[in-house]
Order: C-alpha cells, then sequence, then structure tokens
C-alpha cells in the first residue's frame, strides 16, 4: 500500500466552503499560531483575485494575539473579531488591543456564530471570508457551514 501525504485532507485545514448565490466562498483554517498564520497568508495571496476578504479571528490567551494580527489582518478589507467558546478565550479588548497595532477595520461580535454570520453580510458573494486563529473556533463555525461541501484548497488549482 502506498500512502502519499499529498493526498491527505485535514478538514479545516486550508478547507474551502464554496458559497453559492447569496453568500461568499468561506475558507476554514485551524492556524493558531505564528507558522500556521504565515501558511495561511501565503495560501490567502496565493488565492487572492482582487475580490473582498474578510477575515474572522478568535484566539486563546495565550496565543501571541499581537504577532497574528500583523501577519494577517493587513490582507483583509474587514476583520470581525471574537471570543472562542473555551475558558482560555482571549478577551474581546484583548483582541481589539492586537487589532489596533494593524490599523485594520475591525468589528467585534459577543460569539462565534453572531462573528460568521456577520462577516457572511459584509462581504459580497463574490469575495472571501476567511475564518482562523483558533481551532475552537473553527470547530465552532464549521458545522453550519459544511455539509459535505468542504474542498482543500490544493484542489482548486487548476
Amino acid at each position: 500500500m502506498l500512502f502519499r501525504s499529498r493526498d491527505t485532507v485535514w478538514p479545516a485545514r486550508l478547507e474551502l466552503i464554496p458559497g453559492n448565490r447569496d453568500r461568499a466562498d468561506v475558507l476554514l483554517d485551524v492556524g493558531h499560531n505564528p507558522a500556521g498564520a504565515w501558511a495561511l497568508r501565503a495560501a490567502v495571496s496565493h488565492l487572492d483575485r482582487g475580490q473582498p476578504l474578510t477575515l474572522v479571528f478568535g484566539c486563546l490567551k495565550d496565543k501571541p494575539a499581537v504577532e497574528l494580527a500583523q501577519i494577517l489582518f493587513p490582507l483583509f478589507g474587514k476583520v470581525i473579531l471574537t471570543p472562542v467558546d473555551s475558558p482560555r478565550s482571549a478577551s474581546l479588548e484583548d483582541l481589539l488591543a492586537a487589532a489596533a497595532t494593524t490599523g485594520s477595520e475591525v468589528v467585534a461580535a459577543a460569539e462565534a456564530i453572531g462573528a460568521l454570520e456577520r462577516a457572511l453580510q459584509l462581504t459580497p458573494v463574490n469575495g472571501l471570508v476567511v475564518v482562523t486563529g483558533s481551532v475552537y473556533l473553527v470547530g465552532q463555525v464549521r458545522p453550519q457551514l459544511v455539509a459535505g461541501e468542504g474542498t482543500p484548497v490544493e484542489s482548486m488549482k487548476a
């Protein structure tokens, strides 16, 4: 039996959930450290076709929120910040302070599903919503989006 790692699919690791005529595509990524943020930044830069980009971001309080914000937030026209469903979640105040170091346009949402809904409202159908920063965050929103529709970004290459 031959195993090829390039054929491996990891749900919520650069997972594209296709939109429809009523909703933008959503890219889920469980990146929660600087290395993951740089990988996501590279992927989003590669996918960028000039469409509007919105980020939904939340992380745990033991993560380097300022560094993650500085890596990711400048790529996005809008950033929606939300705490994650964990007692270890970074507070909205801490996330807003991290965002302030980037000059990005931010909106605060009290919880993850509301943040996703707000991002989808703000993002045109031809845009892209990216959800990242915590495994907990992506785990909260993924069931709202996936009904067998997830596609790894790698498979989108023509």
